[in-house]
């Protein structure tokens, strides 16, 4: 089995399975970040809630090993004997400046206290605007790397190179590009946690997919740093597997209680909207005076981080990660605004997206319209569809059944005969496409549930499209069925404006005979 194995993909995010010495962590998964001598909660209450691997700090064992003259294994250490990942000392070098500790000595001590995945000693960027200190954070941790790796002679030993660069998208794809030739099993996006502190989430979207595109899809990648409930989300979609928090303490010292769709302070609640153990076995109140508040806030958490990636993961195997990611980046206008820039990457993001579903598309607002899906079936109409016809009868329905459709041709040949080969039968699922009846029923043109009427933006991509449609092909003359009630009225009345054709009618009689006899007149029923 190799060392990381993919199971499902949508969008650019992964369902796999990273195999450790102790043990698969199914990903994407979230490490807690546990202080190696001061838990507050016990990596065995971690491990009842779900979690596989947790996160320690090697250079604070090593400082205590040095203090005491002993060494410790890391997993007797916590008590855990799951997949841990040790960190290298990096935060405290970002924090304070300095460390006491060599790039040599942490891939050495890493290994002999028995880490499962260990972190070489890199130097973070953090989120300094000064592009001369961000360019010697990303020397400075290629260099630590390319002495580290001859140290990696315990190959049981998943090691992890970290990505610097900062706010500079071009110094992240250079350290990325630099830290993939040294062929690491895991890669780390460094310095997001300031970016995430002023939910700078567009921000974070392109460091990632800087990162993303010049690093090999076959290894995970680490977010450090990131534990929210809505970070979460965009950064799987966008191609993240592994992250590491100690949001659920630190959050926890301040009172702040974790949701679905964010953060609140606890005094603020009125009632607990959780059902974990420990939302379900205290009121409110009693959690605001309990003596363990800090410990009980910390527990719910890790429910609600544990939820979140059990959530993400669920959507990825159904097919719903687009739809998944918009209702949760509706929670705040700063992860909005990063998940409607979704709509300028579908390239990117089509890759892991499959092309048949087992459900169908939901189409609710932009950039619903721009969704990998969408915009694929597109392209494989205008592509692989030419049609060398006269006349074009195109449908506009509130609805996926397109039986009415094919009942009118039936009619048309029972009418016309073999003249009713020289019309085009399609379906308008606007803003997907304009769809031939022979194909209609192929994912996703019958698969879909459209919010109607269009906002203004999806509208303008749905008169586009069909715009498009009408000048590839060239139809003599053009009849426009609106069962729609009017629900497609913008785009009926460009087509009933335009000028892409000139013979033209709109009906919105639901009986075939009528239809029929509006198509004479039109002039179909030639001698």
């Amino acid at each position: 089995m190799p060392t990381f194995e993919v199971r499902a993909t949508d969008l650019a995010a992964r369902v796999g399975y990273l195999k450790t010495k102790s043990g698969l962590v199914e990903t994407p998964a979230v490490l807690p970040v546990i202080h190696p001598f001061n838990q507050i909660v016990k990596p065995s209450e971690m491990e009842k809630i779900g979690y596989s691997a947790l996160m320690t700090n090697s250079y604070l064992i090593l400082k205590k090993s040095r203090a005491v003259g002993q060494l410790f294994e890391v997993h007797d250490l916590l008590d855990y004997k799951k997949t841990i990942m040790t960190d290298s000392g990096a935060y405290q070098l970002l924090e304070y400046g300095e460390v006491e500790t060599t790039p040599e000595e942490i891939i050495n001590f890493e290994t002999i206290i028995g880490s499962d995945i260990g972190v070489i000693l890199d130097t973070p960027t953090g989120l300094t605007r000064n592009k001369k200190r961000a360019e010697e954070t990303v020397s400075k941790t290629i260099e630590a790397a390319i002495r580290s790796v001859p140290l990696f002679k315990d190959k049981s030993v998943l090691w992890t190179g970290p990505i610097q660069g900062g706010v500079f998208y071009d110094l992240i794809e250079k350290s990325a590009r630099e830290m993939s030739k040294l062929n690491f099993d895991v890669y780390a996006l460094g310095s997001p946690t300031q970016v995430m502190e002023q939910y700078d989430f567009e921000q974070l979207l392109h460091m990632i997919l800087a990162a993303k595109r010049n690093l090999p899809l076959d290894r995970p990648l680490h977010l450090f740093g990131a534990g929210h409930p809505l970070t979460l989300p965009l950064a799987v979609a966008l191609g993240c597997d592994l992250f590491d928090s100690a949001s659920y303490i630190l959050y926890a010292k301040r009172g702040a209680y974790m949701t679905e769709s964010g953060t609140r302070h606890l005094d603020d609640l009125k009632y607990l909207p959780c059902e974990c153990e420990v939302c379900a076995r205290y009121f409110v109140e009693e959690l605001k005076k309990s003596k363990d508040r800090t410990r009980l806030l910390a527990l719910h958490n890790l429910h609600v981080l544990s939820k979140e990636i059990k959530n993400i993961k669920q959507a990825i195997y159904e097919g719903r990660l687009w739809e998944y990611v918009a209702t949760k980046s509706r929670a705040h206008p700063r992860t909005w605004t990063a998940f409607k820039h979704f709509s300028k990457i579908r390239e990117y993001l089509e890759e892991g997206t499959p092309i048949f579903k087992n459900y169908g598309l939901y189409l609710c607002s932009t950039p619903d319209e721009h969704r990998p899906e969408v915009e694929n079936a597109y392209e494989r109409i205008m592509e692989n569809i030419k049609i060398n016809k006269r006349t074009l009868v195109v449908y506009f329905s509130k609805t996926n059944d397109h039986t009415f459709l094919y009942n009118l041709r039936n009619a048309f040949e029972k009418k016309i005969g073999a003249r009713s080969e020289e019309i085009q039968f399609c379906v308008a699922p606007l803003p997907i496409a304009i769809v031939p009846i022979e194909v209609c029923d192929i994912y996703p043109f019958s698969q879909y549930d459209i919010s109607l009427p269009l906002d203004l933006e999806m509208e303008r991509v749905a008169i586009k499209k069909f715009k498009q449609f009408l000048s590839r092909h060239k139809f003599k003359e053009v009849l426009l069925i609106d069962h729609s009630n009017g629900k497609y009225k913008g785009v009926v009345d460009w087509f009933t404006k335009g000028k892409v054709v000139q013979k033209k009618r709109v009906v919105t009689d639901r009986r075939t005979e009528f239809i029929v006899k509006e198509f004479t007149d039109l002039g179909v029923e030639r001698p």
